[in-house]
């Protein structure tokens, strides 16, 4: 998920007075303050309390301006992805559909080379694919979610290019399934989904209570808490991971721009009464609380429409 609100770098020549921080810590929109100072060591001490900001002392230009740019490119860095994933992909105008699929089909075949039972799976999706069966196809354990997912969390444009076709495709029938869903659902939709993050990624969320963020990949969450909640709790615990529980809150009659679809009936599993959620949906962050006793994070959020037209702006190929 990525954080989609306008970020301000406030950059500070000298050492403010202690007040100083309570006063902008209101001001969601700050993301970080530097200090231009040789004497930074002197507020050492306020630096390490919790801000909803990031704080850098910097003793000299270079350090200034390299901190300035790690950070514009930490913020930077998820747009680029985004905007491969405009469901109006203005790319395939100068390439068919069908040319398309084969170089999908190409690259796998050439990253699963001596994977028989992926090279299965590749000519099959060749032989039998169709936009209809792109949600089956997802939700498969095979080459397609394996490839996607890889090349989400790791923001690789190219093999996103070359999946462009099949990502337009799911976000369309993903799209078609939410108006069904609008049909029978017609109050707030509570999805939950489990994960483990390290701790720098719950430090993120929970400073920034009040914020934005965006979905830059498919979630597959759950309408059934205690599916959610049993994978989480019985998951063996990553080393320097924190186990984390997210609520979605969804109310139906609000928001707009969110797509959301049951996708259970393609699902091995249809008891754990899956929902995918498309790309680029926009969430609030309400709360971040660990509970002691489960060693679990709880992490509430709710879809909003607030700020959907800059996801959309950044979705733009």
């Amino acid at each position: 998920m990525t954080l989609i609100t306008d970020k301000i770098f406030l950059v500070i020549d000298g050492l403010p007075p202690t007040s100083f921080f309570a006063a902008i810590e209101p001001l969601k929109q700050i993301d970080s303050v530097f200090f231009y100072s040789p004497a930074s060591g002197s507020i050492d001490d306020i630096s390490e309390q919790q801000h909803s900001y990031l704080v850098y002392l910097c003793e000299t230009e270079e350090t200034l301006i390299d901190s300035i740019r790690k950070s514009r490119e930490e913020l930077d860095k998820h747009i680029v992805a985004l905007r491969m994933y405009n469901k109006k992909d203005k790319a395939t105008r100068d390439l068919s559909k069908e040319a398309a699929k084969i170089t999908m089909v190409t690259t796998c075949r050439n990253y699963y080379r001596g994977n028989l039972t992926e090279l299965a799976n590749i000519d099959e999706f060749d032989r039998t694919y169709t936009s209809t069966n792109a949600i089956p196809w997802y939700i498969k354990d095979t080459f397609i979610n394996k490839f996607i997912n890889k090349a989400l969390r790791t923001e690789d444009v190219s093999v996103l290019y070359r999946f462009r076709f099949y990502i337009m495709d799911l976000s369309e029938q993903l799209e078609m399934k939410f108006f069904e869903l609008k049909e029978k659902q017609k109050d707030i939709l509570q999805l939950y989904r489990h994960s483990q993050l390290n701790r720098n990624e719950v430090e993120n969320f929970q400073r920034n209570i009040g914020n934005l963020i965006s979905t830059n990949e498919y979630l597959s969450t759950s309408s059934q808490r205690s599916v959610a909640y049993d994978f989480a709790i019985k998951s063996p615990k990553r080393d320097g991971f924190e186990r984390v529980l997210f609520e979605y809150q969804v109310d139906l009659n609000i928001v707009q721009t969110i797509i959301i679809a049951d996708v259970r009936e393609y699902s091995t599993f249809p008891e754990q009464v899956e929902f995918l959620v498309d790309i680029g949906a926009v969430f609030q962050i309400d709360s971040c609380q660990y509970n002691v006793e489960e060693d679990l994070w709880h992490v509430q959020v709710h879809a909003t429409d607030q700020d959907a037209d800059l996801a959309a702006k950044y979705m733009e190929y």
